[in-house]
């Protein structure tokens, strides 16, 4: 089973001989405990713990004693702090965090799978959902062919039009949140060229 992360895309889509080859050469990593990571975690304990904001920043502090220069934990206090202000400024209510996603496929590729993890899906009465994706200075977001393959499995997963699902990034360095919705057009064009990724691995 070949598994293509959907963080990949981007690149992989950008230059698909490239990516399989750098695929078949370079050896698994494993990945080790960061700073981010633990924020991140901080974030989906704020929302586990229903809006508890206190127990969030105290998970961060007890996490961040593994590391050695513990400098910058006033600034990942201040950044939960924002994303906590923005959260509750949106009004909107959290139907799932951290949910995991498998991109539908053709029968001939049933020897891939295309995942990744959405951390936040919200749902605003009567607009719909949005599904959230955390990143970080990241300018590009709305080219990345991910976000429109996104869109539309949400939808699937949450029995919806794909017009009632946006879909966008809070940017933890802007500290705000920008969105989009996909037309069916564009989500089949993004379809059609993950397709011609994988047909690549085959070769």
């Amino acid at each position: 089973m070949t598994t293509v992360p959907l963080r990949d895309l981007r690149i992989a889509l950008a230059n698909p001989k490239a990516y399989v080859r750098m695929r078949r050469t370079t050896a698994t990593t494993v990945m080790r405990p960061s700073k981010f990571g633990m924020f991140r975690n901080a974030v989906f304990e704020y929302h586990k713990g229903k809006g508890d904001a206190l127990k969030a920043q105290r998970y961060l502090e007890s996490k961040f004693t593994i590391f050695a220069d513990k400098s910058d934990l006033p600034d990942y206090v201040n950044k939960l702090n924002t994303y906590i202000n923005r959260f509750e400024a949106l009004g909107t209510e959290v139907v799932r965090i951290r949910c995991r996603v498998s991109i539908a496929l053709p029968g001939q590729y049933a020897g891939f799978r295309v995942t990744g993890e959405v951390p936040r899906i919200d749902l605003a009465k009567p607009k719909g959902y949005s599904l959230w994706m955390f990143v970080r200075d990241d300018t590009g977001w709305s080219a990345d062919p991910r976000m429109p393959l996104l869109q539309d499995a949400i939808a699937r997963i949450l029995n919806a039009d794909l017009g009632e699902v946006g879909v966008g990034v809070y940017d933890f360095v802007a500290g705000q949140y920008f969105a989009t919705r996909f037309k069916s057009a564009q989500v089949e064009l993004t379809r059609k060229t993950l397709l011609g990724l994988l047909a690549e691995f085959a070769k």
